[in-house]
């Protein structure tokens, strides 16, 4: 029996829906509302009154498999348990004490209160079942929209947390989370206004800021994936045209850096990407107002497969029915949204669905950013080395959280300007794994600096590492990086 209980899992699922989305509101749910019904775990929900309890059984958290709905931002109540995110009496001192009202909830307001609730029940959960069983699961079975760019900002806190905590990845992670056109809204999601917004913890000082820590807990960052995730499903509407709705891609999709709006995922998280020929409202409704979307069945069908239900996927299926998808979501669409193509329709020029794997390496892809993004006020190490600057917490994120750091047998390794020259250019994780596998067996030469045969192992830096604020003459042999 008790080897038995040692192959329990609990899991505690989170579902997180798209803005004016609640599932209990006598509208049509989104896909998010649909799996959150059809999942059998046991079900448990805010008091909203004050936010300071669980509803459900007297020990809801001993449960052991355990689900939460959380509705959009602006989702009105109307006679449900889920209130709308931002409203409501506030006790703890650790909750934004930010309200939001209809106007505001259509900018994303709220979002902040469905991220930190999110955090305190999971944490708690982890707390409970940490002291019955070896592992813990925490998973996002479904996330829309905004709900998609709040389940990104809850991996990535979370993952934090749980580090902080001296918590490993082998007790607990975020066993999966799946994304439906993360769309934060206008430019909230891109580089610039990112980097700004997000002080790194370690750095911060209530006393020299206009906002205090529980206000800045609460930042809402669409860019970064946890470390702590295992599996992620991104999944976009290429025929999406409004272009206040552009949605976070990895660089790998858009290196062109057309969409400019970033998402960096950790080298050790498994990512599956599919595309569907539909927009932002098809792909994630099975049916709204009588019409039947053909994309956003495909959408259900897929969350389910991975929830570990029977549910055949039509992929490969085109049909009169989907362009009539199509043509009624198009209709629907306010006339006076600019539009543009995405960047990802020619995805779905030959097939309406398709799928592909990422395997880009987090810190080329950053690296990539910064060099399309940074002024000639300072250089990549620099940018590296240097606490004050604003891009120094995203990328040495994205070095510790590479394949390359992760490979090396010593994480106290100083890594050089001519390694990191190298590394950069490193675009695939497993390259960038066996660069590390490299340097362990030469431990010499990653220490060295009077090495002088580096210019044999280390191929001449491409123009594009240089423009901006690097020399155009210089390879990887010297200093690449002097300005």
């Amino acid at each position: 029996m008790g080897n038995e209980l040692e192959k329990i899992v609990p899991e505690l699922k989170l579902y997180f829906d798209g803005t004016f989305c609640n599932k209990d509101n006598g509208k049509d749910p989104t896909v998010v509302g649909e799996a959150y019904n059809n999942d059998k775990s046991v079900e448990t929900y805010f008091n909203r009154e004050k936010y300071d309890g669980l509803i459900g059984n007297q020990n809801i958290l001993e449960n052991q498999y355990l689900k939460i709905y959380f509705p959009g931002p602006a989702a009105e109540r109307k006679n449900t348990k889920y209130d709308k995110p931002g409203t409501g009496k506030f006790n703890s001192k650790y909750m934004s004490q930010h309200t939001t009202n209809n106007s505001t909830g259509l900018w994303g307001d709220g979002w902040e209160h469905n991220m930190q609730l999110a955090l305190i029940i999971a944490c708690n959960f982890i707390i409970e079942q940490l002291g019955k069983h070896e592992r813990v699961a925490i998973s996002i079975p479904a996330s829309h929209s905004r709900g998609a760019i709040t389940a990104i900002a809850f991996s990535n806190q979370l993952s934090y947390f749980l580090q902080k905590m001296g918590i490993d990845k082998q007790k607990v992670s975020i066993r999966s989370l799946y994304v439906i056109d993360p769309v934060a809204g206008l430019d909230y999601g891109a580089l610039e206004k990112s980097v700004v917004r997000n002080i790194p913890m370690e750095n911060f000082h209530a006393e020299n800021d206009s906002n205090d820590l529980k206000n800045h807990l609460v930042q809402v960052e669409p860019i970064r994936i946890g470390a702590y995730v295992d599996r992620l499903t991104l999944r976009y509407a290429a025929d999406e045209r409004r272009t206040a709705y552009k949605s976070q891609l990895p660089y790998g999709i858009d290196p062109n850096f057309k969409n400019g709006r970033p998402l960096f995922i950790p080298d050790n998280v498994d990512v599956e990407i599919s595309y569907s020929r539909a927009t932002h409202q098809t792909i994630a409704y099975t049916e709204k107002e009588g019409n039947k979307f053909f994309s956003g069945k495909n959408t259900l069908g897929e969350i389910q497969s991975k929830n570990n239900a029977q549910i055949k996927l039509q992929y490969g299926i085109i049909s009169e029915e989907l362009v009539d998808d199509l043509s009624k979501a198009k209709a629907k669409v306010n006339s006076f949204h600019p539009k543009e193509d995405r960047v990802i329709k020619i995805k779905c020029k030959d097939n309406p669905e398709c799928k592909e794997k990422y395997t880009n390496s987090v810190l080329h892809d950053v690296y990539q950013f910064f060099m399309h993004k940074s002024k000639n006020d300072c250089n990549f190490f620099q940018a590296f080395n240097d606490p004050k600057n604003k891009y120094y917490d995203l990328i040495n994120w994205a070095y510790k959280n590479s394949a390359f750091y992760q490979q090396l047998d010593s994480k106290e390794y100083k890594i050089e300007p001519k390694v990191l020259a190298h590394l950069v250019q490193i675009k695939q994780k497993d390259q960038s794994k066996n660069f590390a596998k490299f340097i362990n067996s030469v431990d010499s030469y990653a220490k060295s600096e009077k090495n002088q045969n580096l210019s044999l192992f280390y191929p001449k830096v491409s123009i594009q590492f240089f423009k901006n604020s690097y020399s155009y003459t210089c390879h990887a042999t010297c200093n690449v990086f002097c300005t």
